[in-house]
């Protein structure tokens, strides 16, 4: 029984925790475009350089 409110608590956490992030991005775009577009491009060379070196 304990472990199946933790796994909901969980999931409603994690729900949260997402609506929240996307929340912030959209504030992010909206309000700094190009300081979002940077961001998203080095994230993108850091990912393409692990999945190269793998």
């Amino acid at each position: 029984m304990s472990n199946r409110k933790l796994v909901c608590y969980m999931r409603t956490l994690e729900s949260f925790f997402h609506k929240r992030w996307l929340l912030l991005l959209t504030s992010l775009v909206l309000s700094e475009p190009t300081l979002f577009f940077s961001i998203l491009a080095v994230v993108l060379e850091i990912l393409l350089r692990s999945l190269r070196f793998r």
